[in-house]
């Protein structure tokens, strides 16, 4: 426990330093998950098959796009697989956290 706590006081440090010297080098990786789908609902696996979000996935979609608002999270750019369930969490993601993708 301790060599944690200790590793991540140094790991904040270091981050600290690096961002003050190197701020424009620093870059955030965001992974999101797609909303709830159809057959995530029905507990079958989705894999490659395209299925639509449900409409609780919708509202997830809804809610991280409401967070990423709330907390300023700057997002230069969105990438997503070409499934529906993905794109179409990207799609509300971007319109809910009113992002400038330009």
């Amino acid at each position: 426990m301790l060599n944690e706590i200790f590793a991540d006081k140094i790991g904040l440090l270091i981050a600290r330093n690096i961002s003050k010297k190197y701020k424009a080098l620093i870059m955030k990786i965001i992974l999101l998950r797609h909303g709830q789908s159809q057959w995530n609902l029905e507990n079958r696996f989705t894999g490659w098959k395209n299925v639509p979000l449900t409409e609780k996935g919708e509202t997830e979609a809804k809610k991280a796009g409401e967070l990423i608002k709330k907390h300023k999270i700057n997002i230069d750019k969105v990438f997503s697989s070409v499934l529906k369930r993905a794109n179409r969490t990207a799609e509300i993601v971007i319109k809910q956290a009113k992002l400038n993708l330009s």
